[in-house]
């Protein structure tokens, strides 16, 4: 059972350039993961997974970390688009 991609799908938009807040990701992620399946992978293994998908890490200019690429829905806060090249998303094509 691919979670993560399930909650990329249903959850997310994928959006080059653009950085939303680790931490934001993960607190959605796992609400959702509970409420569907009541299984929530601890945040470092999340975070592989992101990163495995393409989303990379990175700390912004404000000191956060953040995630590249991929926003939640219409509801998370969105750091700051950021000009690309960008790698190739699974979940997001």
């Amino acid at each position: 059972m691919d979670l993560v991609g399930q909650w990329i799908d249903e959850q997310c938009e994928c959006i080059p350039g653009v950085e939303t807040g680790a931490s934001e990701l993960y607190r959605d992620y796992a609400e959702w993961s509970q409420k569907e399946t009541g299984i929530v992978m601890k945040q470092a293994r999340f975070g592989r997974e992101l990163e495995e998908r393409g989303f990379v890490r990175e700390k912004n200019g404000a000191g956060r970390i953040v995630r590249v690429g991929l926003r939640l829905g219409h509801r998370g806060p969105v750091a700051a688009v950021v000009p690309g090249p960008w790698p190739s998303r699974a979940n997001c094509e």
